[in-house]
């Protein structure tokens, strides 16, 4: 994230709103803020490869799934959806094959 970026301020209120519509533990959000070089304080730009901002990464289980870079085509809903949705059916075909 980037204070500085217009991106950010457009996309960041955004997704908060999704995620306290949907009743999201916002404490399970970390967010890093990086300077114009797109660097952060520590390593957390190298570690997730942080070239533009904001980059959103989508988290499950300790790996990603999808990322949202500068801006969504239609919608932050859509976007989401689109990144979870396919995680969400191969969790569903894991639970479905135990049964």
């Amino acid at each position: 994230m980037g204070t500085w970026c217009g991106d950010t301020h457009d996309l960041l209120p955004k997704l908060y709103r999704v995620l306290k519509d949907i009743g999201f533990d916002m404490n399970a959000i970390e967010m890093y803020g990086v300077n114009r070089n797109k660097e952060a304080l520590n390593i957390e730009h190298k570690l997730y490869s942080i070239n533009r901002v904001p980059t959103i990464i989508v988290m499950h289980q300790y790996r990603e799934v999808g990322r949202i870079v500068e801006s969504v085509p239609s919608s932050i809903e859509e976007a989401l959806l689109e990144i979870m949705e396919p995680d969400a059916r191969k969790i569903e075909a894991k639970r479905a094959a135990r049964f």
